[in-house]
């Protein structure tokens, strides 16, 4: 079944349910990339930043996909990164904090992966981005949680997996 056939019975010609709805992603490696690709793959449309010169990291984790050598050929940037657009953008500038916000106000979401702190350590953090879009959906993912002993703490997928093993033989919760 292909998508647009699957949601012609919601609302004829219809993207899928978040169809009309913006999303600004400072976005890398795993979780809040897949937030932003789930919700493109209900309809909305996506602007993902990436950082100049390095772009999302997982463009230069293979596999490849097939011969190509391009940095948005790998298997990861494809399955995190569909159906979104990119721009460079470096938001721990001035520059690129002024343009952020300005890509913000037209935003209903906006979705970021960093170390707790880190968007509000460059003025864009939750409360900052209210100034400018007082109705914006704020979605700040990360490993351990925005509170507690371990909300700075970086982690990704085997650790999290680690972490709840070790949890497992000490009844734990």
């Amino acid at each position: 079944m292909e998508k647009a056939e699957f949601y012609q019975d919601a609302v004829e010609g219809s993207r899928g349910p978040l169809e009309g709805l913006k999303i600004l992603e400072a976005t890398n490696w795993g979780s809040a990339p897949i937030c932003g690709a789930l919700m493109v793959d209900l309809g909305a449309e996506s602007i993902k930043i990436d950082m100049p010169r390095i772009g999302d990291p997982v463009r230069h984790v293979g596999p490849l996909v097939g011969d190509n050598k391009a940095l948005d050929a790998t298997l990861y940037h494809n399955i995190f990164n569909r159906g979104k657009r990119n721009i460079t953008l470096d938001i721990r500038t001035p520059d690129g904090q002024s343009l952020f916000k300005e890509l913000a106000r037209s935003a209903d979401f906006v979705i970021e992966n960093f170390t707790p702190g880190t968007m509000s350590k460059w003025g864009l953090g939750y409360r900052d981005i209210r100034e400018v879009k007082p109705d914006i959906i704020y979605i700040s993912i990360s490993g351990f949680g925005q509170f507690g002993p371990l909300q700075k703490a970086k982690s990704f997928d085997p650790i999290a997996q680690a972490m709840a093993g070790m949890m497992v033989g000490t009844g734990e919760k």
